[in-house]
């Protein structure tokens, strides 16, 4: 019975076109459109704040249609391909999530999806803050990275909340990570359905690479995105930019810091700057302008 769960569910999001968006960011980004040409306006500046919108971008720009020789994985390669008018097509038709609740808001008034949305942007912004002080690695990957790393969570909060709640309630009375507490559940873990949706929306290799990458718990050099973004996701809950689903962070800080060749001393001088930043775009999300 378990299988036939784990099979269903992840067939779900072999078709699935889109992450839907929350209404008040649609709403945000419909207010600067309107109010600015399409050339004067910074596209990555945009989407770069909502991960439903900057995963149905980055989709866009990895269609077989357009035919680019090298694969799209970063929202700053798609801006700069796509045309403003194609951007603004694509963030006007991203669906309102709005549309994908129960009728009786029994599951999802369980969640704070703002604040879901607020932690995959703070978690980018350290992700490629991080990126420019080792300067060994390409800072758009890692934000863009950082915000999608929670694309299988938001993807299951909005089509399985149900499954979701449970998951949580058995993680906390047994203390097990979420991700296996939802395996027991639904047969599968967040970072497998963004694997699921990575593959289907025809992401480049590296970055279906990256994004199941998140989960296993390895820490390597090579990976140097990964442990970038799992790093910046462990700072953004320390400092009160958590995902809203109130559980544990025990993902230890040293490994992490060690597997980037720095020490905590660099992140302790490297703080108030970081701070700064992830508290100015966490504003930025639960305020009613971009501006």
């Amino acid at each position: 019975m378990e299988i036939e769960v784990s099979a269903t569910l992840l067939d779900a999001y072999k078709c699935l076109p889109g992450l839907p968006s929350h209404p008040e960011q649609i709403a945000k980004v419909i207010d600067v459109l309107g109010k600015t040409s399409s050339a004067d306006y910074d596209l990555l500046h945009l989407i770069q704040y909502d991960p439903a919108i900057a995963a149905r971008i980055l989709a866009v720009a990895n269609l077989p249609v357009y035919g680019y020789e090298r694969r799209v994985e970063s929202l700053q390669q798609a801006a700069g391909l796509l045309s403003p008018s194609l951007v603004t097509s694509v963030i006007l038709t991203t669906p309102v999530f709005e549309m994908f609740r129960d009728a009786d808001h029994t599951y999802h008034r369980k969640f704070d999806h703002l604040q879901l949305w607020a932690h995959g942007a703070v978690t980018g912004t350290l992700a490629a803050l991080l990126a420019n002080k080792l300067g060994t690695m390409e800072e758009d990957v890692c934000l863009t990275l950082g915000l999608l790393h929670d694309l299988g969570k938001m993807a299951l909060i909005i089509n399985h909340p149900r499954e979701v709640l449970e998951a949580l309630d058995r993680a906390r009375k047994d203390a097990l990570p979420f991700p296996q507490a939802l395996q027991d559940v639904a047969g599968c873990t967040p970072q497998e359905v963004a694997g699921q949706l990575a593959e289907e929306w025809h992401y480049p290799a590296n970055l279906i690479e990256y994004i199941q990458s998140l989960e296993n718990g390895k820490v390597a050099r090579e990976t140097g995105p990964v442990v970038i973004v799992r790093l910046a996701n462990r700072l953004a809950e320390d400092w009160g930019y958590g995902d809203g689903l109130h559980l544990p962070e025990n993902e230890p800080l040293d490994p992490l810091v060690a597997a980037l060749g720095i020490s905590l001393s660099d992140l302790s001088q490297w703080k108030p700057d970081m701070q700064s930043r992830a508290e100015n775009r966490a504003r930025r999300i639960l305020s009613k302008t971009l501006s």
